[in-house]
């Protein structure tokens, strides 16, 4: 009996270019859900306030969500934006939303950058856990900062990712 491989569910990220999970995973026609974990404000600590340039212990929303495609859980996607940039934000419903058109639409602030750090790590027992992850350990974290137009820094974020969730492609400089 010849049994069917599965296709890998693998969304192509450009590095020059500053889409969302959500606005990538609408584009391939994949079927989603993003389930908010955590949507709180704490304070900002030394990396934070540093990474933000903002003052330490400023108040900064933390975002934490669970994107699900085809049923299956594929990344773990963390976010710190300082309370200021947007107020009443805890009264907005997020889930199923991506964020960069929530901050464009609500708050106009329009995300012209980002700059990614992109390892590969032993998943923790919490990530284990929420990815579903049982052979394989290992996965892709993309650690980032993401800025607007005026080159303020506007968003701090951690993406835990299954190692194969995303392909990345780049631009040839030679």
């Amino acid at each position: 009996m010849n049994k069917e491989v599965e296709k890998p569910i693998t969304i192509e990220r450009s590095t020059k270019a500053y889409y969302s999970t959500t606005s990538l995973l609408k584009k391939y026609g994949y079927n989603y859900q993003v389930i908010v974990l955590k949507k709180d404000i704490i304070e900002a600590n030394k990396t934070i306030s540093n990474e933000l340039n903002i003052p330490l212990a400023s108040n900064v929303y933390e975002i934490k969500r669970l994107v699900i495609v085809e049923d299956k859980p594929k990344a773990i996607e963390t976010s710190f934006i300082a309370a200021e940039l947007i107020p009443d934000f805890y009264s907005i419903n997020i889930e199923n939303k991506p964020l960069y058109t929530i901050l464009n639409d609500k708050y106009n602030i329009q995300i012209d950058k980002s700059e990614e750090r992109i390892i590969v790590a032993e998943a923790t027992k919490s990530e284990r856990e929420l990815l579903s992850l049982k052979d394989d350990l290992d996965v892709m974290v993309i650690n980032g900062s993401s800025g607007d137009k005026t080159g303020r820094i506007v968003e701090l974020y951690q993406t835990v990712a299954v190692y194969n969730f995303f392909e990345f492609k780049g631009v040839n400089l030679h």
